[in-house]
């Protein structure tokens, strides 16, 4: 076998395997911790042109990460905010002036 394309077909092999352990983030790992299957699932689902829209402005202010990050996100952060009012915490917002109103989930 070539040399030159010996090293080539071992990056490509080594690229695949990095992709393999990528470490997901801490959103992903929330969103997908009650998922059974070892490589998750997958979700198909029909979004309105304002949720689509509102996923995009979301990719946009945090660099452009990927409708799927978004939703993983999502999905995590509410995760949190459920479990936080389980526990009987109160989940606060406070305006520039210092107002503060409390958050109830629906």
């Amino acid at each position: 076998m070539n040399l030159v394309f010996k090293g080539v077909v071992q990056r490509a092999t080594m690229a695949r395997t990095q992709a393999r352990r990528r470490i997901p983030s801490p959103w992903e790992r929330t969103a997908m911790s009650d998922i059974t299957e070892e490589n998750g699932s997958r979700l198909n689902l029909r979004l309105s042109p304002q949720t689509r829209a509102a996923i995009q402005r979301i990719s946009d202010k945090f660099g452009g990460i990927s409708a799927a990050d978004v939703v993983r996100r999502a999905i995590g952060t509410e995760l949190f905010l459920i479990e936080e009012q389980e526990k009987g915490s109160r989940i606060l917002v406070e305006d520039s002036k210092g107002v503060a109103r409390q958050l109830i989930l629906r």
